[in-house]
């Protein structure tokens, strides 16, 4: 059965109402990449979130491992939960998808992921962000539409001090 992100919202709805509603929050606590959700950086949203509902959840710290990810999906899933939000990581993604297809528990998340994982027989993953192929489609109209021939990347590597002074004034 495949079902659409308006479709999934009403049964997660009718699930909230009927018995409660438990969701899965798979992501690692830290993450070595600045640039990937962890719990430390995406929590408090989460948590905040879900302080606004009734829905119940449990975390689990998928280490961006994907061994250690399809242990916690597995665990999460013994826990009975509705959905999960996590992984993150790709290996992780690919891993967890193959026994969330199986056991039919739909999972989102919102980092890119491969579009292998977006087959017909492949209905549980939602990806809030797309295919790595959809952001290399929509790069390239940018770049001919304003006849771009180059394109850089910057990456700024901002150390641990000055990442936790630069939380500390965020918060």
């Amino acid at each position: 059965m495949n079902l659409s992100l308006k479709n999934l919202y009403y049964v997660l709805c009718l699930i909230s109402i009927t018995r409660g509603f438990k969701i899965g929050f798979l992501i690692p606590i830290n993450s070595t990449n600045i640039s990937l959700p962890s719990f430390k950086t995406s929590g408090k949203a989460f948590l905040l979130a879900v302080s606004q509902t009734s829905a119940s959840y449990e975390w689990r710290d998928s280490r961006c491992n994907d061994a250690e990810a399809l242990n916690q999906f597995i665990n999460l899933n013994t826990s009975h939960v509705d959905i999960i939000v996590g992984p993150v990581c790709q290996d992780a993604i690919t891993f967890v998808e193959k026994m969330a297809t199986l056991w039919k528990v739909p999972f989102l998340t919102w980092t890119p992921t491969d579009e292998a994982l977006h087959t017909a027989s492949k209905t549980t993953l939602i990806s809030t962000f797309g295919t790595y192929q959809d952001l290399t489609k929509v790069l390239v109209t940018v770049l001919k539409y304003h006849r771009w021939n180059n394109i850089g990347e910057l990456i700024i590597n901002i150390s641990k001090t000055a990442y936790k002074s630069k939380k500390t004034l965020m918060a």
